[in-house]
C-alpha cells in the first residue's frame, strides 16, 4: 500500500443513515488507513483530524483512491449509489485507479460467475485462438437477485425477486482486454476479498501484477499496459462499451455483440501471436488500442442485411453512402458520433485528455480499419497486401545489406522476379487466382520458404533510423514504405479476425456456420418479399450448409491465413491445421448430407 493511499481519509455525510455511514467509515479507513471507527463520532461523522486538508480546503478523499472506494461501495449489500454520490468527487489518477476498477455489470454477478469469469477472461485464456466468447456470454446472465443486495440480515425481501437482467459479453472481453493487465489484478481482487468488505474472514490486501505472473514457469503472460503509454480511464471505457453493446441488436443470429466481443478477442488473440515486443516494434501503443476500440464496433447497429441488400434495397443507408461500403461507412458513423461527435458524452469520453493529435490518429486508424472489414474488397486487398510484402523483402535485400551491412536477408532468398505489378492485375483476376488450386499450392509453397519473417524486418527497419550518406534519402523512402506495410498489415488483422469464425474449433465454427446461415435467410427471405434478387448463400431452399462452408473456406478464408502464416508464423503452425481439418469436416458432411438425400429419395 503505498503512502498516498495510506493518506487517504473519506468524509461522509452526517445525513446518512448511521448504521450505513458506521460501515462505510470502518471498512474504508481499515483498507486505507488501518483505522477503526470509532461509536463516539455517532451523527457527528468522521472528525475534521482524519479529513485531509489542502490549501486550508477540506479534500473529501483522495483522487488516486476515488476509483478503489467506487468499487467497494458497489460491493456493500445495499443500493451503494446513494454512498457513492454523497461520498466520491470526480477525478480519476491514471496508472493506480485502473488497477481498481470493476463496471457494475460486474459486481451484479453471482461468485461464481465472476470465479468462472476471472479464469476465461485471464490473460492466458484470452490469447486462446479457441476462445469460447459463447460461454463468457452466458455468464453475464447469472446476476444476483435483488435479495442478494441487502446490506440487513433481517431486511424485508424486496418486492420483486426476478434477478437483474444483463447480456454484456462485449462489455467484459472489451474491459479485459483494452483494461489488461488492470481488469485482471481487479477481477482477481473481488475474488480475493480485497473488494468484498461483507468478508471479514481475512485480512484484506490489494492484489498486485503479481497474481497474473505464472508461478511455475515465470511466464508472464501477454498484455498491453497501455495506461503506461497514455492515459486511459477504465471507468469510461466501460461506459462506452455498455453504450455501444446497446446499440448491436438481440435479433440478429450472427451480427449482434456477441460477435463484436468474439472479433475483439480474436484480434487479441493475432496481436498475441505476434507477441508484446515485436508488435511495438512495428507500431504504436496508440495504433493497436485504436485496433481493438474499432473491433468493439466495427458492426455496431447492423440491421442483418448486407450491403448488396441496402444498395437493391436503396435503403436510407444506401442513399447515404451512396453505396460504397454502406454498412462499413454507418457502424464507423455511430461509433465516432458516440466517442467523439455529438453522442458524445463525459462519462464514457475515451479520449478526455488525450492530446488533439492523438485523436484524430486513432480517429483515421479506427476508420481505415473498420471501413477494411468490407468484404467486396477483399480479394484486390489481399493482392495489394501481397504487394506489398513482396516489394519490401525485395528492397530489404538491397536496402539492409548496403546501408547497414545486414547480410540476414539472403540474395537467394528473396529474387526481383517475384515483385508484382499492381497494373498487370485487377480483382477479377485474383479471384481467379485465388481459385486456382495451382495458385494455392503456390502460396503453400511460397510460405514454406525460409525467408526472414516480414515481421522482423519491418521492426529492423523501425529501429535503424539514423542511416546517413548519399542513400539516406532512398533508405528514409523505404522507412516510409515499411511504415505503410505495417499499418496495412494491422488493418487487415482486423479484417481477419472478422471472418475467422470457419478457422475456430470445429464445435466453434459449426455453431457460427448455423448463425451466419440463419441470418443469411432471413434476408433471402425478406428479398423475396420486397421482389429483390436473392443474395448469393441467401436463399435457403438451393443453398446448403456445407458447400457453403467449402466455398467459403477453400476460396476465402483458407487462402487468407495462408498469406497470415507468412506474416505471423504461429497462424501457420496454430490456425492453419484448424483451418484444413474444418474443411475436412465439411466435405465429410457433405457427402452424408448427398447420402441421406440419396436414401430419402429411394424411400418415395
Amino acid at each position: 500500500m503505498t503512502q498516498e493511499m495510506r493518506e487517504t481519509w473519506i468524509e461522509v455525510e452526517a445525513d446518512l443513515d448511521d448504521k450505513v455511514r458506521k460501515q462505510c467509515v470502518h471498512d474504508v479507513l481499515e483498507v486505507y488507513g488501518g483505522g477503526k471507527f470509532d461509536p463516539a463520532w455517532g451523527k457527528r461523522g468522521v472528525p475534521n483530524s482524519l479529513k485531509r486538508s489542502v490549501s486550508g480546503k477540506t479534500e473529501r478523499r483522495s483522487a488516486a483512491a476515488a476509483p478503489e472506494i467506487s468499487t467497494m461501495l458497489d460491493d456493500f449489500r445495499c443500493d451503494s449509489s446513494y454512498l457513492k454520490k454523497s461520498v466520491l468527487t470526480h477525478g480519476l489518477t491514471p496508472n493506480l485507479g485502473v488497477y481498481n476498477y470493476c463496471p457494475p455489470e460486474w459486481n451484479w454477478l453471482t461468485p461464481k460467475a465472476k470465479k468462472k469469469l476471472t479464469h476465461l477472461l485471464s490473460l492466458e485464456n484470452l490469447s486462446k485462438w479457441g476462445f469460447d466468447v459463447f460461454e463468457v456470454a452466458e455468464l453475464t446472465r447469472m446476476t444476483l437477485t435483488p435479495e442478494d443486495k441487502c446490506i440487513n440480515e433481517d431486511e424485508e425481501p424486496s418486492t420483486s425477486s426476478r434477478k437483474r437482467e444483463q447480456f454484456c459479453p462485449l462489455l467484459l472481453v472489451g474491459w479485459a482486454i483494452l483494461c489488461s493487465p488492470m481488469a485482471q489484478v481487479a477481477m482477481n481482487g473481488s475474488l480475493e476479498g480485497y473488494y468484498n468488505l461483507r468478508d471479514d474472514s481475512g485480512p484484506r490486501h490489494r492484489p498486485s501484477i503479481e497474481c497474473l505472473v505464472d508461478s511455475d514457469h515465470g511466464t508472464n503472460h501477454f498484455h498491453y499496459t497501455f495506461d503506461e503509454h497514455f492515459k486511459i480511464n477504465p471507468e469510461a471505457i466501460c461506459n462506452f462499451l455498455r453504450e455501444i453493446e446497446g446499440r448491436y441488436s438481440t435479433d440478429t443470429p450472427y451480427h449482434n455483440n456477441v460477435h463484436a466481443a468474439d472479433v475483439t478477442q480474436t484480434l487479441h488473440a493475432l496481436f498475441a501471436f505476434i507477441g508484446k515486443d515485436l508488435l511495438y516494434s512495428i507500431s504504436k501503443p496508440l495504433e493497436i488500442f485504436s485496433l481493438i476500440l474499432a473491433a468493439t464496433f466495427h458492426d455496431v447497429g447492423h440491421p442483418g442485411t448486407n450491403n448488396l441488400f441496402q444498395k437493391n434495397a436503396m435503403t436510407p443507408f444506401a442513399v447515404q453512402y451512396n453505396d460504397v461500403s454502406i454498412l462499413e461507412n454507418m457502424h464507423a458513423t455511430v461509433g465516432h458520433s458516440i466517442l467523439m461527435g455529438e453522442e458524445r458524452e463525459d462519462e464514457w469520453d475515451v479520449f478526455k485528455n488525450w492530446k488533439q493529435s492523438q485523436i484524430v490518429e486513432a480517429r483515421e486508424i479506427m476508420i481505415r480499419a473498420i471501413l477494411g472489414t468490407d468484404m467486396s474488397n477483399h480479394f484486390l486487398k489481399m493482392d495489394e497486401l501481397m504487394e506489398k510484402i513482396d516489394s519490401v523483402r525485395f528492397t530489404a535485400n538491397i536496402v539492409l545489406q548496403s546501408e547497414l551491412g545486414d547480410d540476414s536477408v539472403s540474395e537467394d532468398e528473396i529474387h526481383p522476379s517475384s515483385r508484382r505489378s499492381r497494373d498487370e492485375k485487377d480483382q477479377q483476376q485474383m479471384l481467379d487466382m485465388l481459385s486456382s488450386p495451382t495458385s494455392t499450392e503456390k502460396l503453400n509453397k511460397d510460405s514454406r520458404k525460409k525467408e526472414q519473417p516480414i515481421l522482423d524486418i519491418l521492426a529492423k527497419v523501425r529501429q535503424n533510423s539514423n542511416v546517413t550518406g548519399e542513400n539516406s534519402k532512398t533508405y528514409a523512402e523505404f522507412k516510409t514504405e515499411c511504415r505503410e506495410l505495417s499499418s496495412s498489415i494491422l488493418v487487415f488483422l482486423l479484417h481477419s479476425a472478422d471472418i475467422s469464425n470457419p478457422g475456430k474449433p470445429q464445435a466453434l465454427a459449426v455453431r457460427w456456420a448455423n448463425k451466419a446461415l440463419a441470418e443469411f435467410f432471413a434476408q433471402g427471405d425478406k428479398e423475396k418479399e420486397l421482389a429483390l434478387p436473392v443474395s448469393p448463400l441467401c436463399d435457403k431452399e438451393a443453398t446448403k450448409t456445407a458447400d457453403s462452408q467449402i466455398g467459403f473456406l477453400q476460396f476465402v478464408v483458407r487462402p487468407l491465413y495462408i498469406l497470415l502464416g507468412d506474416i505471423v508464423p504461429q497462424v501457420k503452425e496454430e490456425v492453419l491445421p484448424i483451418v484444413n481439418s474444418n474443411l475436412d469436416y465439411w466435405q465429410v458432411e457433405k457427402k452424408r448430407a448427398s447420402l441421406l438425400r440419396q436414401e430419402r429419395e429411394q424411400l418415395k
